[in-house]
């Protein structure tokens, strides 16, 4: 394989650092465990980990693309990422890596699988590097967002989502956490994209986008394969005679990662109520993933701004279907428009995205991670360094997660 996975024997440190990963969008491919939960399983050939290492080595200067992101305001139009580094030397960057952006693109359309290991590794460099490329490909639609070819933009915003599922169908925590942080970097020039696309790049961007999201692995999958990463280095533990018995700490362990992956299987409200499975009493839990809670709600909030989206595309559609109008409710868009109705993710399981038509135009939100339909309210989460977001939120925020307003 191309890119590099450096393993040690050392089981100290499965999910080290990965609490400082879930709480932010700062994701750096570092100090993670990686196994395949099916070491028997083929590598896929081609596979699509290996091309993207290769699309990775034909990249020029994302150095400077990495530095333009670098403090520009949160905000969902984002051209001052242009602005920053100038109209000229933006193109004449796209223009010198078409070969990266097609060689990435062509991995798009193969499966993903990284090497496989058995026991824990080090260091994740390739990543970071995938995040990279998320910028390169959200720069990239920001530009032609600037010249006004708005079909390509979202093309380049729905290739990150892409690539971001690519990396989670791998099927560890690491991964799944680094794909919702390359899903956000892309998410946004979509969100600025999509009241200027034609009626048949509405459609298929819809189409692509429901394609995505119904192959996404489930969070407890991933949970699971984690499980068995850790199972073997911990059963690696006991073949060593420098060391204890760890039977009981392996019973403790698979009882906890048991309880999380039922929790996670669980509609967010039942979730949230279940709370997190107290920790084993012994070392063990110093090597524990982050608690239940906080993996369900990332993975539950980046789909909720997925499904936002993905309806918002087929409103367009609709829209530009009839004149300007928009439906009396969401059931009007299936199967024409969507193939079927959005469910909340932070709903009951049950309920449906919430859907105004407000004349010239709708609301459209989630109930968002407090339970209460607050009337299509917007959250507005506050940083610890006082600024202020509506680009993500956290559990204890009020407020609805609204199409538009709040842009993941």
């Amino acid at each position: 394989m191309i890119r590099t996975n450096l393993r040690v024997l050392v089981p100290t440190s499965i999910f080290a650092g990965m609490a400082a990963i879930v709480l932010c969008f700062g994701i750096q491919g570092s100090a993670m465990s990686q196994a395949s939960s099916k070491p028997d399983t083929p590598i896929p050939n081609p596979n699509a980990f290996d091309t993207l290492g290769l699309a990775y080595s034909q990249f020029q200067d994302l150095d400077a693309i990495t530095g333009a992101f670098t403090g520009i305001p949160d905000s969902k139009n984002q051209q001052t990422v242009i602005d920053k580094i100038g109209v000229t030397q933006a193109t004449e960057i796209v223009a010198e890596n078409q070969v990266a952006y097609a060689t990435l693109r062509q991995a798009l359309q193969q499966q993903y699988a990284a090497p496989p290991a058995h026991t824990l590794a080090a260091t994740f460099p390739y990543l970071a590097h995938d995040r990279a490329m998320a910028r390169a490909l959200s720069f990239d639609a920001l530009l032609k967002e600037r010249q006004g070819d708005w079909t390509g933009a979202m093309e380049d915003s729905l290739d990150a989502l892409q690539m971001a599922d690519l990396l989670a169908s791998h099927g560890l925590l690491v991964h799944d956490l680094v794909s919702i942080a390359c899903a956000a970097i892309g998410r946004r020039a979509a969100w600025v994209a999509l009241d200027n696309l034609p009626y048949s790049d509405s459609m298929s961007a819809e189409r692509r986008l429901e394609t995505i999201i119904s192959n996404r692995t489930p969070l407890f999958l991933t949970m699971a394969n984690d499980q068995k990463c850790a199972e073997t280095s911990i059963t690696d533990l006991d073949s060593d005679p420098r060391t204890v018995d760890d039977s009981q700490i392996l019973a403790m362990y698979d009882r906890y990662m048991a309880r999380c992956e039922a929790t996670a299987k669980l509609p967010y409200p039942a979730a949230k109520a279940a709370g997190d499975p107290p920790l084993p009493t012994d070392s063990v839990a110093g090597t524990l993933p982050p608690p239940p809670s906080t993996l369900i709600f990332r993975a539950v909030q980046d789909l909720t701004f997925d499904r936002l989206l993905m309806t918002s595309l087929a409103l367009r559609a609709y829209s530009l279907d009839h004149q300007g109008t928009y439906p009396a409710s969401l059931t009007e868009l299936t199967p024409k428009y969507m193939t079927k109705l959005p469910i909340d993710p932070f709903g009951n399981g049950t309920a449906p995205l919430v859907y105004r038509n407000t004349g010239t135009s709708y609301l459209l939100y989630s109930i968002g991670p407090d339970g209460k339909d607050n009337g299509g309210a917007p959250f507005i989460h506050t940083n610890k360094d006082g600024t202020l977001t509506q680009r993500y939120c956290v559990p204890d925020d009020t407020g609805d997660i609204v199409a538009g307003v709040n842009y993941g």
